[in-house]
C-alpha cells in the first residue's frame, strides 16, 4: 500500500521538521568559528625589575600601561608597598601635588600615569597599579622609585672628574710659574756673577800691562788683584 507524502495528513509533519532545521541551523550561525574565538587577555605590561628615578623638588611620572579587551575601561589605581613584614600595599594618597589619570588613551589600551609634581625623598619607595575590571582585577610589576637630593644630583660623575682635572690643571700652572720664577732668579744671580768676575778679570789684566814688573805700583796692585779674587771665591 503507498502513501502519497503530499496528501494534508503530511503537510504538518514536513512544516514541522522543516521548522526545527531552520533553528538548528540558525544556532550553527551564532556559534563562533573555532578558529576565530578570542584569546585577548587584559593585562598591565610593566616589565620585571621596573625602576625609576628623580631629583627632589621636580616633576616625576610613573606609568602603568593597560591593555583592553573591551570598550570597559578599568578602575586603575596606584599603591605604595609597605616596609613592614606583611609588605602590604597602602594606596596612594592623591593630593595638589601628586594626581593620577589616564594618558595616551586609545581603542584598546591606555596609559595610566602618577604624577608628582615636586617630589620628596620621602617618595622613594616601591610602587604598583591595579586594574580592576567586572570580572577580575589585575596588579603589575613593582617599580622601584628612587628619589635623590638636590646637592648629590647635581654633582654628576662627570661634574666631579671635570672639577678634578681643572683643579690639577690650575696646580700645574702655579707649578709652572714658580719654576719660571726660580729659573729667572738664578739665571740673573748666575749673569751677576758671571759679569763681576769677567771684570774683575779684564782690569787685573789690563793693570797688570799697564805696570811694569818688580816697581812698588806693581807690588801694590798684584796684592789688590790677589784680595779681590779671594773675595770672589
Amino acid at each position: 500500500m503507498s502513501m502519497d507524502v503530499s496528501s494534508p495528513a503530511w503537510s504538518p509533519g514536513w512544516k514541522g521538521l522543516s521548522l526545527m532545521n531552520m533553528v538548528f541551523a540558525v544556532m550553527l550561525l551564532a556559534l563562533p568559528a573555532p578558529g576565530l574565538v578570542s584569546s585577548c587577555t587584559p593585562s598591565i605590561n610593566i616589565k620585571r625589575n621596573s625602576k625609576s628615578s628623580g631629583t627632589q623638588g621636580q616633576p616625576v611620572s610613573l606609568r602603568c600601561p593597560v591593555c583592553l579587551c573591551s570598550e570597559e575601561w578599568p578602575n586603575v589605581t596606584w599603591c605604595k608597598v609597605d616596609e613592614g613584614p606583611n609588605n602590604q600595599c597602602n594606596p596612594v594618597k592623591l593630593d595638589h601635588q601628586i594626581i593620577s589619570g589616564w594618558e595616551d588613551k586609545k581603542e584598546n589600551k591606555g596609559v595610566y600615569v602618577l604624577k608628582f609634581s615636586s617630589v620628596q625623598i620621602n617618595d622613594t619607595g616601591f610602587y604598583k597599579c591595579l586594574a580592576a575590571f567586572k570580572e577580575q582585577q589585575i596588579v603589575g610589576s613593582v617599580i622601584q622609585f628612587t628619589v635623590s637630593d638636590t646637592a648629590m644630583a647635581t654633582t654628576t660623575p662627570m661634574d666631579m672628574l671635570t672639577s678634578s682635572n681643572t683643579n690639577s690643571t690650575v696646580l700645574n700652572i702655579q707649578v709652572l710659574k714658580q719654576f719660571k720664577i726660580f729659573m729667572y732668579v738664578m739665571v740673573s744671580v748666575g749673569g751677576v756673577c758671571f759679569m763681576i768676575i769677567i771684570i774683575s778679570v779684564l782690569v787685573f789684566c789690563y793693570r797688570k800691562r799697564q805696570i811694569k814688573p818688580g816697581s812698588s805700583t806693581h807690588v801694590k796692585l798684584t796684592e789688590e788683584a790677589v784680595e779681590v779674587l779671594s773675595l770672589l771665591e
